[in-house]
């Protein structure tokens, strides 16, 4: 059975996110979707995510990350979300039996000398402080650099959090749009 690692915003584990791993296991997919902060903690303020990720240590992060994908069976597909990304991008290149990424509205730096052949479907909205287009493209040019297959998507008018339905971002068109592909994505880099 195909597997799922879902890796959340910087919001925490919330139920938001455990029903969208629901909705993965709904679709046939084997699903874990592991707390990043260790402690079980959730906001739905900007403030307090902030405070939140400022103290995670990213090792920390992605051995909970990578704890997490030991207990899924192959081939293994992760999808972050936001601060998720940066664990995604890790798993990416040390796992090999990771083979695609879906990456929604976030981007990170890759480890020196990171190569990977896996291919990563990133999700994008228009208008982003955070990640601005123009830092999306030289990140999926970084992701081309060390081999990866990298499709990416703009959501017009769509802000950051556009997938998430409990934020006053949220988008339902780009949602769908971006749920429809992602799993044309990895029904293709799973089989």
């Amino acid at each position: 059975m195909p597997s799922v690692l879902l890796l959340h915003a910087w919001w925490g584990r919330t139920p938001p996110m455990l029903e969208l791993g629901q909705r993965f296991a709904d679709a046939g997919f084997q699903v874990e979707v592991p707390d990043l902060y260790g402690d079980g903690r959730t906001t739905t303020t900007v403030e307090e995510a902030e405070r939140f990720s400022d103290a995670l240590e990213v090792d920390s992060l992605v051995a909970r990350a990578e704890q997490a994908r030991q207990l899924l069976s192959e081939p293994v597909a992760v999808v972050g979300f936001s601060l998720g990304v940066m664990g995604a991008l890790q798993l990416l290149v040390r796992d090999p039996t990771v083979r695609a990424a879906v990456l929604y509205y976030g981007t990170g730096p890759l480890p020196a000398n990171a190569a990977t052949q896996a291919a990563v479907l990133g999700h994008y909205a228009q208008h982003d402080p955070f990640e601005p287009l123009t830092e999306v493209r030289q990140f999926e040019q970084r992701l081309k650099d060390a081999g990866a297959r990298p499709e990416f998507h703009s959501y017009e008018g769509t802000q950051h959090w556009f997938a998430e339905h409990d934020r006053p971002e949220y988008d339902a068109g780009a949602s769908d749009l971006a749920w429809t592909r992602t799993l044309a994505f990895l029904g293709r880099e799973l089989r």
